[in-house]
């Protein structure tokens, strides 16, 4: 080893002699999850929340794990379409269905959207993966997604997520917001 990279050794010690590592269970990196923020605005309206049975009705097309998602329910002004297929937008929420099963992913993405919904949140971010760990030859949250999107109401548009976001493994979603 060099003088500098001896030197560059010890100066990171030192700096670190005060830190306690992190004591996991597993191999898996800790990350933060965001608190989400308490319901300050008004009551949930009752036509927010819908019959689950609803998302069934027409049936989406299975996707692959690298295939790109887009729908479109609503026209979209043209600088709103870019923003959606660039991830350039600000979204603050967003849901990991990482390890659920499909009924429970299903029930943490209707209580997600029905809080962004509630929350005022245009632009979400849904993260499912690429399925790579599925039993079967689809990626099962991600057809969730997919198909649960499509057929609630209140979804405008989505797509894809950009790498940085997830690309395949993360879809976009513009919410429709209710006007009193």
């Amino acid at each position: 080893m060099t003088r500098k990279n001896d030197d560059e050794k010890n100066l990171f010690a030192e700096a670190m002699s005060d830190v306690t590592p992190l004591q996991l269970s597993s191999n898996k990196v800790a990350s933060e999850k965001k608190p989400r923020p308490v319901n300050t605005k008004k009551p949930m309206r009752s036509n927010t929340r819908f019959n689950t049975a609803d998302l069934y009705n027409e049936p989406a097309d299975k996707v692959s794990a690298h295939e790109t998602l887009f729908f479109q329910r609503y026209s979209l002004s043209k600088s709103d379409l870019k923003a959606l297929k660039n991830g350039s937008f600000q979204y603050n929420w967003s849901t990991d269905l990482h390890g659920l099963t499909e009924l429970e992913a299903e029930k943490q993405l209707i209580d997600f959207l029905n809080d962004a919904l509630l929350h005022e949140q245009k632009h979400v971010l849904i993260v499912h993966g690429k399925g790579y760990h599925s039993n079967t030859e689809q990626p099962v949250l991600k057809n969730l997604v997919n198909q649960v999107l499509r057929n609630w109401p209140h979804i405008i548009a989505f797509c894809s997520a950009k790498p940085k976001d997830g690309g395949t493994g993360a879809t976009y979603a513009f919410l429709k917001l209710k006007k009193d």
